[in-house]
């Protein structure tokens, strides 16, 4: 969006924080605590990886190598289940849905094998997880003929994160395993009344304990833009006219509302939690994927 400057300012600021705190977390709050919420973060580090690269910070990486070597040996160790070589599931870990507790998901699967290749574009990293080939591991454990299943808790769910990010992110390249997947989503009513759900239901027992309490269903068939975007965009591979109706309802949407906002209800009006202590969050920088978007999409 051409404010490449701007993020380089944002991540040196990130990193000088994290690195003074000796971890890299979801959240910095002000007075600058780094804080994780609620737990590790599976995506936290593999995309602070992925900015570094994209901006060419080549400069930021060296000057905190040592730091970013060791939270990259954090990552795995917290992660890998070492009799599986997935992700463990002995505990849980803050991804799209962070409010959410899960068992191995495919979301956080697939970060194990992102993180590896953008250590391996940055250069200079040691990596100690094989990702080469790790697609063809996560096909044989999470796809179910026509869809990635959430996690490993036994439930068969499908969920958007799940049928989205591993196309994204470039861990799955297969064309018709992403038609398939949009198709089951589409099928699942995740798209309705716009992009997109993460599931077709209300999830009570999955919910952290205070979620649970004070937004209840934050996370279960509420409507996200983040990764609304994130389909819009894989639907252009696959269907463009339908990505472009899409991508025109959310155009109407930010006109009705006057902002982005963070998290929609299931009939598509902003949320808002119990007792009047929390609604959506407005002016969302998710705002940049429906701009980028709505330029590469237009006629």
């Amino acid at each position: 969006m051409g404010m490449k400057e701007e993020l380089r300012r944002s991540l040196t600021w990130a990193l000088d924080v994290y690195e003074r705190a000796g971890r890299v977390t979801t959240t910095i709050f002000p007075g600058e605590r780094p804080v994780d919420i609620y737990v590790y973060g599976s995506d936290s580090l593999p995309f602070l990886v992925y900015s570094l690269r994209v901006i060419e910070a080549g400069d930021l990486v060296d000057r905190h190598r040592a730091f970013l070597q060791t939270e990259v040996y954090r990552f795995y160790k917290l992660l890998i289940d070492p009799e599986t070589g997935m992700v463990t599931r002995k505990r849980t870990f803050a991804e799209p849905k962070d409010c959410m507790k899960k068992s191995s998901s495919t979301f956080s699967n697939a970060m194990l094998a992102f993180l590896g290749t953008e250590l391996d574009m940055l250069g200079g990293f040691r990596i100690p997880f094989d990702h080469r080939g790790f697609d063809l591991k996560l096909r044989q454990v999470f796809w179910r003929g026509d869809h990635f299943i959430d996690d490993l808790s036994g439930e068969d769910l499908i969920s958007g994160d799940a049928n989205t990010w591993p196309f994204w992110l470039g861990v799955v390249k297969d064309d018709a395993m992403l038609r398939s997947a949009l198709g089951a989503l589409e099928r699942e009513g995740l798209a309705r009344p716009f992009p997109l759900r993460y599931f077709s239901r209300r999830l009570a027992h999955r919910e952290h304990f205070f979620p649970r309490i004070f937004t209840p269903n934050y996370q279960g068939d509420t409507v996200w833009p983040q990764v609304g975007m994130v389909y819009i965009e894989l639907m252009a591979k696959v269907d463009r006219a339908r990505a472009i109706g899409y991508l025109q309802a959310y155009g109407g949407l930010i006109e009705r509302e006057g902002n982005f906002l963070e998290i929609h209800r299931p009939d598509g009006r902003p949320y808002r939690g119990r007792f009047g202590i929390y609604r959506a969050d407005e002016g969302i920088i998710w705002a940049a994927m429906y701009l980028d978007l709505a330029e590469r999409l237009s006629p």
